[in-house]
């Protein structure tokens, strides 16, 4: 398996990382730069120091786009922030989109659906998957979410993509808007149980909370701990965040080479990240409103995380 990663147009300090054969980078943009230590069971990438090449990155053949972001409308910026991430999405057609939860603000009411998703992602609600997040809930079980997308946005499922790609859609929460260990614990044995089910298929996983994160708002949560490992064990290719409001790539783990994603740029209220960076932490970005744009392919896949002012932050491949 090979895994590339460039960082695109960034005049930060960069520092080079060997994964799984192949010379990478990484960094922080805006940030210190700084490199998260590692445990070997997190991030098993090796840090040689800054000077090292920027590699093309490897072909994964026939592909199929999807878009993903979470944290995307609320009342105070949807026009500046949402509004435009939409119009990028529809610019890119892909085929699927996933709304990784807190898709409309303060509350995930019905209203907030109405007023402020709906001009904006409602574009494209025919091919989006959804996922509820810790605002949806604070509407009574999350009414504004299965409102507008139906009752399954709540319940553990799984869907096929294309290429042999499936995506996990998971939900961490129970009755209110707080993590729930019950919860957790369903989800990683639904993971676990569909890994079964579909031997050989390229898995993607999404949902809610990121086990880490080096955002100033949340941070690491030891609460997803079993979820998260639930999908390393199960060789899942792809694990997708939002909740902290910026986007940051890990360093792949375990004998699939899982990547934890944040993607929590969809427009509204972007926010800072701490002074150091999580465990194995890669890349990070924050304060532009951004979109994930995954290519599947039958021999791998890339990535490219793309503002709505036209600028690519971050790209790569793996096969």
């Amino acid at each position: 398996m090979r895994h590339c990663g460039v960082l695109a147009g960034s005049a930060a300090l960069v520092l080079g990382v060997v994964l799984s054969g192949c010379t990478t980078t990484t960094t922080t943009v805006p940030g210190d730069g700084a490199v998260g230590a590692a445990e070997p069971t997190v991030a098993p990438g090796q840090i040689n120091g800054p000077g090292a090449a920027q590699p093309g990155a490897p072909r994964v053949g026939p592909s199929c786009l999807v878009a993903a972001a979470g944290d995307i409308a609320g009342a105070d910026d949807w026009r500046t922030g949402a509004a435009r991430t939409a119009r990028l999405i529809i610019a890119r057609k892909p085929s699927r989109v996933l709304a990784l939860g807190d898709l409309a603000y303060d509350r995930g009411s019905v209203n907030d659906f109405r007023r402020y998703y709906r001009p904006t992602w409602g574009a494209f609600k025919t091919k989006t998957l959804a996922i509820p997040g810790n605002h949806d809930y604070q509407t009574s079980h999350a009414a504004g979410l299965t409102g507008y997308f139906g009752s399954s946005a709540l319940r553990n499922r799984s869907v096929d993509l294309c290429h042999g790609w499936r995506v996990v859609l998971l939900n961490e929460y129970s009755h209110n808007d707080h993590v729930d260990s019950g919860a957790v614990r369903r989800a990683a044995a639904f993971l676990g149980a569909e890994a079964r089910r579909h031997p050989g298929t390229k898995l993607i996983a999404a949902w809610h909370v990121p086990r880490y994160s080096s955002g100033d708002e949340h941070g690491d949560d030891s609460t997803l701990a079993p979820l998260w490992s639930a999908a390393v064990r199960a060789r899942v290719r792809i694990v997708l965040n939002a909740h902290d409001h910026h986007y940051e790539r890990f360093a792949p783990v375990g004998p699939g080479h899982t990547v934890q994603l944040i993607s929590g740029l969809g427009g509204h209220h972007m926010r800072g990240l701490r002074d150091h960076p999580a465990r194995g932490s890669t890349v990070r970005f924050t304060h532009t409103p951004t979109v994930l744009f995954l290519s599947l392919g039958a021999h791998g896949y890339s990535w490219a995380e793309r503002t709505v002012t036209g600028r690519v932050v971050d790209q790569g491949a793996q096969t």
